[in-house]
């Protein structure tokens, strides 16, 4: 759960623009929750500005050939959810190994 809660948290951080706040709610149950809202996010700006997607990918740090093959599929929103997710938890996990 605490690392549910970093998670979350970071991804608070990265969203944190004036088109989108507040868009992400600060406290989740589950991952379940997480992925779904997250893809919800992710839907909305494909759909509503998708230059302010992209620089949001950039600044999580989502390597452009990862998404591209990511939108390449079918299941793309999900896709891109779960790089944003792995992304995450790897900053969290070397955050706490590091400091």
């Amino acid at each position: 759960m605490d690392e549910l809660n970093d998670i979350t948290s970071l991804i608070r951080k990265d969203f944190q623009t004036p088109e989108l706040y507040p868009t992400f709610p600060e406290k989740l149950t589950n991952e379940a929750e997480l992925r779904e809202k997250l893809k919800q996010l992710v839907s909305d700006l494909l759909d509503k500005d998708f230059a302010l997607f992209l620089q949001l990918m950039y600044r999580i740090d989502i390597s452009e050939t990862a998404l591209k093959e990511a939108m390449t599929k079918e299941s793309y929103l999900e896709e891109i959810t779960e790089l944003i997710i792995l992304r995450e938890k790897q900053k969290v996990f070397y955050r706490k190994k590091y400091s």
